[in-house]
């Protein structure tokens, strides 16, 4: 069967296993793209994550069926939801709720309470993820949807894994993820990850947040790695100026060296609430006099 261009379901006519409507592109990756599309069995809008191709080999279709397996495990408020799946033209394709917003790099908080509730929401998602016995292994803003609401949705399980479901396995010396924002017991394989891996991650996303500016910068990978690996923010205790005890503390929890000293995905939501409640009520009080 000729493979099908996915420029070619770029406009609204175009139909995918007969049910879906594609309106518009969201997002494409290395091996799919992600859709607008009208779901005409139910009468709603979904996202429609679909193969770039029919797949050469069962890889990429196993890592989509992952993907699904994963995120259908997992039933939270601050976590995608899954809708359907299936194969249209030899083609894997899975549809979610289509969350109004934009992704966290495209949502920048103003001031430090803000920032704080993106990542207390973000956390509480990740709990559940942990609870549910899964490593994301790709917290970065791109993968974190803000809702106009100010809600934070934990997306894309492409990367995620979970020992306790027959999953297709990352090769032992294969590092998934983005490289700025990996922990540094991640960069050392596997069996060095944890939970607390993600919490670095997320520590890693609230500091930007917090300043505005990448947290490890290089000309190139290798020099990227080698800042990270050290597990050691270069200034950040001047990076840290200015913003309150609180956030100052929880940033220092979330990069510990040790990644069993960083606090829980749970932990770090209670923590981020706080900091960012306290915040607030001090603002309250300016304004009274």
């Amino acid at each position: 069967m000729a493979d099908l261009s996915s420029e070619h379901l770029l406009g609204s006519s175009a139909q995918v296993d007969g049910r879906y409507s594609i309106h518009w592109v969201l997002g494409r990756g290395g091996s799919a793209t992600v859709y607008e599309a009208h779901d005409q069995f139910l009468d709603q809008r979904v996202a429609l994550k679909l193969l770039h191709s029919t797949p050469s080999s069962s890889l990429d279709a196993d890592r989509l069926r992952q993907e699904i397996r994963i995120a259908r495990s997992i039933r939270h408020l601050n976590v995608v939801r899954i809708e359907d799946s299936g194969a249209w033209l030899g083609r894997p394709y899975y549809t979610m709720e289509l969350i109004e917003g934009a992704p966290l790099q495209y949502s920048i908080p103003t001031g430090e309470a803000a920032a704080l509730g993106f990542v207390a929401s973000a956390a509480r998602g990740l709990g559940a993820v942990h609870r549910a016995g899964v490593l994301h292994r790709d917290i970065k803003p791109a993968n974190l949807q803000v809702t106009p609401r100010g809600r934070v949705i934990v997306m894309d399980f492409g990367s995620a894994r979970c020992d306790e479901l027959d999953l297709v396995k990352t090769a032992a010396h294969k590092v998934v993820g983005t490289l700025r924002y990996m922990s540094p017991e991640r960069l050392k394989g596997r069996r060095f990850e944890c939970a607390g891996s993600d919490l670095w991650s997320l520590g890693i996303v609230l500091l930007e947040l917090l300043t505005g500016v990448p947290v490890f910068e290089g000309d190139t990978p290798l020099e990227i790695m080698s800042s990270i690996q050290v597990a050691q923010v270069r200034h950040l205790e001047s990076r840290l100026s200015g913003l309150t005890d609180p956030t100052k503390d929880l940033v220092r929890a979330l990069l510990q060296r040790d990644p069993e000293a960083r606090p829980s995905a749970d932990r770090a939501a209670e923590l981020a609430s706080a900091a960012g409640g306290a915040i607030e009520l001090q603002g309250c009080h300016a304004i009274g006099g």
